[in-house]
């Protein structure tokens, strides 16, 4: 299947969307507006896979519309994290004791990105920035709560490096882990 983007000129919502698109095998129009009403004799048929409503023209005006069929849109409530961030200040400390803890074992792949020089990467490390990411094991200062720390205490994901993202008041508030060889 291919599809064409409407942009804001979707007939169905009239532009209210900009994700609208066509199906240019079927001509149906897909449009995520779950308020949409069009006039004409466009025929609602049923929601695709990823919640855009497909409409149809329908020039003989059977009268088989399933609007009144479409599910009702209700907008989900955002959840709290199931484990509660800890304060910056918290995040600052832990993230950097696990900086001193974690030699940098990237070096070569972080000196391999274009316009990197090994001054650059000095300063960041020095400054408790840059570091490398043990996927899998327990450092010291990483606990329960902190960003990227399992419920056993263990870290997300793979060994990579780290990069700690300041706040405007140079606290570490996260980090940002990067793929050693991209």
């Amino acid at each position: 299947m291919s599809f064409k983007s409407l942009g804001r000129s979707c007939p169905i919502c009239e532009g209210a969307r900009r994700d609208c698109r066509e199906n240019l095998s079927t001509g149906m129009i897909h449009c995520r507006d779950t308020s949409a009403n069009p006039g004409g004799q466009w025929r609602y048929i049923k929601d695709d896979a990823h919640g855009f409503g497909m409409w149809v023209w329908d020039d003989g005006g059977n009268g088989n519309d399933n609007r009144a069929n479409r599910p009702a849109y209700t907008p989900k409530e955002p959840t709290a994290p199931s484990v509660l961030s800890w304060p910056v200040e918290q995040r600052d400390k832990a993230y950097r004791a696990m900086a001193g803890a974690l030699a940098l074992t990237h070096r070569l792949d972080i000196r391999k990105r274009p316009h990197v020089t090994d001054q650059e990467i000095d300063a960041l490390v020095s400054a408790g920035l840059l570091w490398s990411w043990q996927g899998g094991q327990t450092v010291a200062g990483a606990g329960v709560g902190l960003p990227g720390v399992k419920g056993d205490g263990c870290l997300m994901g793979r060994s990579t490096w780290a990069i700690g993202i300041p706040n405007e008041d140079g606290q570490i508030a996260g980090v940002q882990l990067r793929n050693p060889k991209g």
